[in-house]
């Protein structure tokens, strides 16, 4: 099975205004949850967030992806992205 990943609208808004070296980074990373979305291992470093229902996130270096798992219809939807100090403020 091959997951599709979607970026919220709030995500859409960083990727587009973030460093573009950035941001690539975060798009060759968000490639890995097309294999397995739901690995919760120190490889991925993917946990829930705290305080969150069903909310994963995933640190890369000092920056997070905020995203939630839609088993059903095979879709990763990417909320949120930012430094880690930045995404805990809004959630």
């Amino acid at each position: 099975m091959t997951y599709r990943v979607e970026r919220a609208k709030r995500a859409a808004k960083y990727f587009a205004t973030a460093d573009k070296s950035l941001t690539n980074g975060f798009v060759k990373k968000m490639h890995l949850f097309e294999e397995n979305p739901f690995e919760t291992n120190t490889k991925l470093d993917i946990s829930f967030m705290k305080g969150t229902e069903g909310i994963r996130k995933r640190r890369i270096g000092n920056y997070r992806l905020a995203y939630e798992v839609y088993p059903d219809d095979l879709v990763v939807l990417i909320l949120d992205a930012d430094s880690r100090g930045g995404i805990y403020k809004r959630r």
